[in-house]
């Protein structure tokens, strides 16, 4: 039952299989408690009234059954003696123990030391103790481990043994572990994205200042652009290790996996190598995806790329998509497709195939076969990451010099919910971290209200967007805030505020400051992309937005440009109400 308890969520079947096993033994301790003497008959029952004897006699008891038989149970079993000798065994025992006869010891049939065997049958006759429950190697080693769980006869001296192939348990605990890895891998990539964006955000906005006050003619110029576009590139490595961690935030809308499949033929034709063969095969009535569009063109993207560096001479990408309907579950080694109906998309290529020994490294963060510049190792953990986020499967299948085929699963969308639109903070697209210093239209200066606790981060927000021309008062935390907003005479037009913060998170002491009066919209600034509004759900402005960390001072004023014009507040809606 614990072992059900501990696999259980990773797999429904490990319930019933620990249930089936424990009520077999059970039922096993029950029928040893019979005797093989003959029943007595049973007085008959008190009548109301006599009734004439039967002419056939008394009826006849037939004769009981042998309660000891490990035939009588539905699963391997076998009965030993008081001195481990085997004294019966049911077929089912036999085919997993083969050479195990009737008054062989038990420790003949395992690669363990007698002693040990010894021990463990000891262990379950002590009183008041538990069924043991064990696994050991076999010595013929076919299965190689069995399960073995050992309960005391209540007729006399001996055991109760019931078996079972322990090679589903080793798969089970195989796929526990490698569930739990990959969570904490994602948990830990998660929590390093959202620090290292906090110093991308200082470091990016420093460099767009400095480029400011540059042209292409300066000599300093070329280095600082150099900056910019590593920055830029180490903004989107970040986004990848948060699409493994799962911490992006989709905008799902229904998607035509057919039509996006044509519109990024053009693409993936410039990106694979001129001698490796696009082929498509995606017929035109599909039902649609409940997906975030963006990211199924990463996926695309990302496999197509994997594939062209497995084809290095050369080869064939062939892309297909299809209804699947599943009647009941997929199974997989280390997976389980639930059933339902689903959009199929597959990726095969014919290239140099996955050694198997790596196939279940594939979907880990910088885990890469490839040489050092030809890859990062977060291709696959980002398709994996925005798979499993979309409620979808991916699945793999590959040979050593025949090619690999990567299944992703995805559930159809039959229209039987509301067609999500787009929330009022759903992120635009990815922007540079640096924008690129070109002339920008000119922005109405705002009088913001700025509030993050990181010091560096604070610190150069504020002397970029008074460079732009805004007026920034920056105070490091949200109650801060809130006591800024009761004492000012004059109020904000916009509120930049970060959402993780020591005490009040950003949108808890928004929603705080709305249920006082103030109605003035709001850009929240999150080195993660998913964040829950804690507190603020009910109190968001149709203004406010969303930016990912690290962000360019220009498009952050462009944000808060568009959060002004979608909700002009009054003079009175700026300042809290009495």
């Amino acid at each position: 039952l614990a072992l059900a308890w501990l696999l259980g969520p990773v797999w429904p079947g490990a319930v019933a299989l620990a249930l089936g096993v424990n009520l077999a033994l059970a039922g096993a301790l029950a029928l040893t408690r019979r005797t093989e003497a003959p029943a007595r008959p049973e007085p008959p029952p008190a009548l109301p009234a006599p009734l004439p004897r039967s002419r056939a006699g008394p009826r006849a008891h037939p004769p009981p059954r042998d309660a000891l038989s490990p035939d009588a149970l539905p699963v391997a079993a076998l009965l030993t003696d008081g001195e481990g000798r085997v004294v019966s065994l049911n077929p089912l025992a036999a085919a997993l123990l083969p050479g195990l006869r009737a008054g062989r010891s038990l420790a003949d049939a395992f690669s363990v030391p007698a002693a040990r065997v010894a021990e463990l049958l000891a262990r379950a006759t002590r009183p008041g103790g538990q069924p043991v429950s064990e696994v050991l190697e076999t010595a013929t080693g076919s299965p190689a481990r069995l399960r073995l769980v050992i309960g005391p006869r209540r007729d006399g001296p001996g055991h109760v043994i019931v078996i079972e192939d322990a090679r589903e348990l080793d798969r089970l605990e195989t796929r526990f572990i490698e569930s739990q890895k990959l969570h904490s891998i994602g948990q830990l990539a998660g929590g390093i994205a959202h620090d290292f964006n906090n110093v991308l955000a200082v470091i990016a906005a420093n460099c767009e200042l400095l480029l400011e006050r540059r042209d292409e003619e300066d000599p300093d110029w070329a280095e600082l652009d150099h900056i910019r576009q590593n920055v830029n590139r180490a903004a989107d490595l970040v986004r990848q290790l948060l699409a493994f961690s799962r911490r992006q935030r989709l905008e799902a809308r229904p998607v035509e996996v057919t039509e996006l499949i044509a519109d990024m033929s053009h693409l993936l034709e410039r990106v694979l190598d001129e001698r490796v063969t696009l082929e498509l095969d995606c017929p035109r009535a599909l039902a649609p995806v409940l997906a975030d569009r963006r990211q199924l063109e990463q996926i695309l993207l990302n496999l197509a790329v994997n594939a062209r560096d497995a084809m290095p001479e050369g080869g064939r990408l062939s892309i297909s998509a299809r209804e699947r309907k599943l009647a009941r579950p997929l199974h997989r080694p280390g997976h389980v497709v639930p059933a339902g109906e689903y959009v199929e998309i597959c990726v095969c290529d014919t290239g140099e195939g996955i050694a198997p020994e790596n196939l279940e490294r594939i979907f880990e963060p910088f885990f890469t076969t490839k040489s050092e510049r030809k890859g990062t190792g977060l291709g696959l953990a980002t398709v994996y990451g925005i798979v499993k986020q979309s409620g979808g499967h991916i699945l793999v299948d590959s040979l050593p010099g025949q090619g690999s085929a990567f299944t992703v699963l995805l559930p159809a969308w039959r229209g039987d919910a509301a067609t999500p639109g787009a929330a009022p903070d759903a992120p635009a697209p990815p922007a540079q971290a640096i924008a690129d210093p070109a002339v920008d239209p000119e922005l109405e200066p705002a009088r913001i209200l700025l509030v993050e606790d990181e010091v560096a981060v604070r610190a150069v927000l504020a002397k970029g967007l008074r460079q732009l021309g805004h007026e920034v008062t920056d105070v490091a935390s949200g109650e801060r805030a809130l006591e800024l907003l009761a004492q000012a005479e004059r109020g904000f037009d916009v509120i930049v505020s970060d959402v993780v913060m020591p005490g009040l998170s950003g949108p808890e002491w928004v929603a705080r400051a709305r249920a006082r009066g103030v109605r003035v919209p709001a850009v929240f600034l999150s080195g993660f992309a998913e964040e829950d509004h804690a507190g603020g759900a009910g109190n968001r402005d149709p203004g406010d937005a969303w930016l990912e960390k690290p962000v360019s001072l220009r498009h952050l004023s462009e944000v808060i440009a568009r959060a002004r014009s979608a909700r002009q507040p009054s003079a009175a809606d700026r300042r809290p109400q009495d």
